[in-house]
C-alpha cells in the first residue's frame, strides 16, 4: 500500500494467549478493578465515563491536547454543539467535576508523551491509547507506557488497530508489532468493531519460561481476566 509503513509479521508465541471479543466494552470487565488508569485521547469523555463506571479506578488520568473545540466539526457534528459552547477541556472537566473534586480523576492537558511522563513510574495498571495514530507518536507513547505501567501486570489497550482511514494511513499496527517484538509484549485480546476500528490489548511476557508455564495454571483453573496474580 503506497505511503504505508510495512507491518512486521508477529510470531505465533506472541498471539497464543489472545482471545477475540465482540467489542471494546467487553475488555473492561477483564481489567483490574480499583487501580490506576490513563486514557490518552478522551474526546468528549464517553469512553472515560464507561471505564470509570466499570473499572472503578482509584485514580483516572484523562490526557488530551483538548483542542477539538477549535475544529468546526467532528464526525459531521459541530464541535460547538458537541461541547455545548465550551472549550474541549472545560466541557470534559465539567462532565467529571464530581470525580475531579474527590481526587479520582486528574485532567492532564498537553502532548501525550509529555503528560504521560508526569505520571509516576510503575504506577499504572492500564493505559488506553487513542490519540495521534501516526507511527512516531504511537511508538513514542508505547515506550513511555512501558515505564509507567506496573511490572508484570500492566496492560496497554490500543484503539483503532487498522491500517488507515479516509484521511490517510495509520501507524498503530506497525508500532504495536514493532513494540511487541522488540520489548517482549504479547497480544491478549482483540476486540472487534463494526467498521474494523478494532482494539487490541498488550501484556508484558514473563521473563522466564517457568513463569510463562506457571501463568497458564490459573487459566486452566478458570481465571479469565487479562491481568496476572
Amino acid at each position: 500500500m503506497s505511503g504505508t509503513r510495512p507491518v512486521k509479521h508477529l510470531p505465533d508465541f506472541l498471539l497464543r494467549n489472545a482471545r477475540i471479543l465482540s467489542d471494546r466494552t467487553k475488555i473492561l470487565p477483564l481489567l483490574p478493578k480499583g487501580g490506576h488508569i490513563a486514557e490518552v485521547g478522551v474526546m468528549a469523555g464517553e469512553f472515560s465515563r464507561t471505564m470509570i463506571e466499570v473499572c472503578r479506578p482509584e485514580r483516572f488520568y484523562g490526557i488530551d491536547l483538548f483542542l477539538i473545540h477549535e475544529m468546526p466539526q467532528v464526525w459531521g457534528r459541530p464541535t460547538s454543539e458537541m461541547f455545548k459552547g465550551q472549550t474541549h477541556q472545560a466541557f470534559y472537566e465539567a462532565r467529571f467535576a464530581r470525580e475531579i473534586a474527590r481526587g479520582q480523576v486528574q485532567v492532564l492537558a498537553g502532548d501525550s508523551k509529555t503528560m504521560l511522563e508526569r505520571i509516576p513510574d510503575y504506577s499504572l495498571d492500564v493505559v488506553y491509547l487513542d490519540a495521534d495514530h501516526t507511527y512516531p507518536s504511537v511508538i513514542a507513547e508505547l515506550e513511555v507506557c512501558s515505564r509507567k505501567l506496573r511490572p508484570v501486570t500492566g496492560l496497554i489497550v490500543l484503539n483503532d488497530y487498522i491500517m488507515r482511514d479516509d484521511a490517510g494511513p495509520y501507524g498503530v499496527i506497525q508500532a504495536a508489532h514493532d513494540f511487541m517484538m522488540s520489548h517482549g509484549w504479547e497480544m491478549v485480546a482483540f476486540a472487534l468493531e463494526e467498521n474494523m476500528y478494532c482494539d487490541v490489548v498488550l501484556r508484558k511476557l514473563p521473563a522466564s519460561r517457568c513463569r510463562r508455564i506457571a501463568r497458564r495454571l490459573p487459566l486452566a483453573a478458570g481465571y479469565h481476566k487479562l491481568g496476572r496474580f
